[in-house]
């Protein structure tokens, strides 16, 4: 008689290989989740943290990053906002306050889609390399899997 193991709600190959030390073949697509953050030293903390409120959206997110679609346009969205600064903060003033997080749906500026760009690009090459650091109790080949996963799943 045949047996059937469930492993609970779907989840991402990065999770059943953190979880179980293998991805089924059955999933398509290399994703990994980072967690995205507005820095609580930022200048313009208090207002973003404002936006976001008025969104009921915190001030913590997680996304799924993929090495086969498109970015997550909320992930791009909550980033630009994340760093907004300098020429492009008058989009803070309370005067767009009900209107900045619409705005930040489409690119605010070359300056904004470049500090998206370098604060993801380094943030991914960060965890790349905490990767290598990461004792697993179990073997090195999992150490070795679970590098390659989400190497495989930004580029």
């Amino acid at each position: 008689e045949q047996v059937y193991v469930h492993y609970g709600p779907a989840k991402s190959g990065a999770e059943f290989l953190l979880d179980h030390g293998f991805v089924p073949s059955s999933i398509q697509t290399n994703t990994a989740e980072i967690l995205l953050e507005i820095d609580t030293t930022d200048r313009f903390y208090e207002d973003k943290l404002d936006i976001l409120e008025l969104q009921q959206i915190g001030t913590s997110q997680i996304f799924d990053v993929s090495s086969r679609d498109e970015p997550d346009p909320q992930m791009l969205q909550f980033l630009r906002l994340v760093k907004l600064s300098d020429t492009d903060a008058f989009l803070l003033e309370s005067i767009f306050r009900t209107d900045v997080w619409d705005f930040m749906a489409e690119p605010v500026s070359a300056i904004n889609e470049r500090a998206v760009v370098e604060y993801i690009t380094e943030l991914c090459q960060s965890l790349l390399d905490d990767m290598v650091d990461i004792d697993i109790d179990t073997t090195t080949t999992t150490t070795t899997k679970v590098f390659v996963f989400f190497q495989s799943a930004i580029q």
